[in-house]
């Protein structure tokens, strides 16, 4: 696959899942954008992995994703990253390993925008109710 296909691919994984969250990606408090770069984060590696993508085809597009769709400065973008990568351990994180998780679950909902939408209300919902 041509890293141009890639690119295009990803950014409509990453648009789809905006969409189906009805959320304002400019008005997201940290936690939020957190937990959707953790999402769209499992979605990418979900269609990666399928597509037999390269890892730095996957950092370069996510870094992309978090730098234009959740206004990350670039070089936290980066950092953000290496952290994702780090979660994909159970063990490092495993709030957000759930999250990447349900990320790659996402990927295969994407052609069923209510069924996309529930699971990342839950994981939002799930957050909330465990940070009080």
């Amino acid at each position: 696959m041509e890293v141009s296909e890639y690119f295009q691919a990803a950014n409509y994984i990453s648009d789809e899942i905006f969409r189906a969250s009805k959320t304002d990606t400019s008005k997201m408090n940290e936690q939020e954008k957190q937990i959707m770069g953790a999402f769209c984060f499992g979605a990418l590696n979900g269609y990666s992995l399928e597509n037999r993508i390269s890892t730095v085809q996957i950092q370069s597009a996510m870094i992309a994703i978090l730098v234009q769709k959740l206004q990350y400065d670039p070089s936290v973008a980066a950092q953000f990253f290496d952290f994702l990568v780090k979660c994909a351990e159970k063990d490092y994180h495993p709030t957000m390993n759930v999250i990447i998780h349900r990320g790659v679950e996402g990927y295969y909902q994407l052609e069923d925008s209510n069924k996309l939408r529930e699971n990342i209300s839950y994981i939002h919902k799930m957050v909330k109710k465990y940070n009080k």
